[in-house]
């Protein structure tokens, strides 16, 4: 079997050689899954001796994802809308044990809170383990746009965090998307700007000031995922919200 999958895997692009060999290399081994461990926001330790038998560990992060921008209640000459939540870093990686300390300590980030009216969204927290830092999404801005001035329609989204490497090999790292800017198709039709896609699925949708006069952002629907901004016709009274920011995850694979 090894030589098969050896020459299987000439002519892939390195990235996914080092996954390939990495599978390849627990089929070889005959290891075996020995358990799952999942930590969600706050502090952890990932203690290796809980986990007699183990050779190595396989470990999936990302950090929080911004918040949505809001946006205010418009006059009848202005229409409004925000920018999306920027997304997380991510990676995916493999430590052997000999390379663990006997207690690791795990922070997980938490995802933005969404703009309340006329505010930026607010960036989530970093997630940090095994030396490795999986940088927070920023949160997205917002605009007011005048009649007399109706080219000036756009507010950017929160930007995306970035990969600090620690111990281990990575199998993927991928440094967070950039939250949608806002758009209009005219003057008094703004759309609020779309949320990054996060590790685990995608930002939430923007507000539609399109088909409806108004509406809240969503929140990101997948770990590290940004929020959606929100959207106002002309002449609304109601402000319109950011969606909150998709809190981070640790997902860790323990094999023996």
């Amino acid at each position: 079997m090894s030589n098969r999958l050896g020459g299987f895997s000439t002519g892939l692009d390195p990235a996914t050689r080092r996954a390939f060999n990495y599978l390849r290399g627990l089929l070889e081994r005959r290891s075996g899954l020995l358990a799952r461990v999942q930590y969600g926001v706050g502090s952890h330790s990932f203690v290796i001796g809980d986990h007699p038998g183990a050779k190595e560990i396989r470990v999936r992060m990302t950090g929080g994802g911004g918040g949505g921008g809001g946006c205010s209640a418009p006059s009848s000459s202005q229409s409004a809308a925000g920018g999306g939540g920027g997304a997380a870093a991510s990676a995916e990686f493999v430590v052997p044990v000999a390379s663990l300390s006997a207690s690791e300590s795990i922070t997980v980030g938490a995802g933005g809170a969404g703009g309340v009216g006329a505010a930026t969204g607010t960036a989530g927290t970093p997630t940090t383990g095994f030396g490795w830092t999986m940088g927070n999404g920023g949160g997205g801005r917002q605009f007011t746009v005048a009649e007399s001035s109706p080219n000036i329609r756009a507010a950017r989204g929160g930007g995306g965090g970035s990969v600090t490497v620690g111990v281990g090999t990575a199998l993927n790292s991928t440094n967070g998307g950039w939250g949608g800017p806002t758009q209009a198709w005219a003057f008094d039709r703004p759309a609020g700007g779309i949320g990054a896609d996060g590790m685990l699925g995608v930002g939430g949708r923007g507000g539609n000031g399109i088909t409806s006069v108004g509406q809240n952002g969503a929140a990101g629907n997948g770990n590290g995922s940004g929020g959606g901004g929100g959207a106002n016709r002309p002449g609304q009274t109601t402000a319109r919200n950011g969606g909150a920011g998709a809190d981070g995850i640790v997902l860790i694979e323990v094999w023996g």
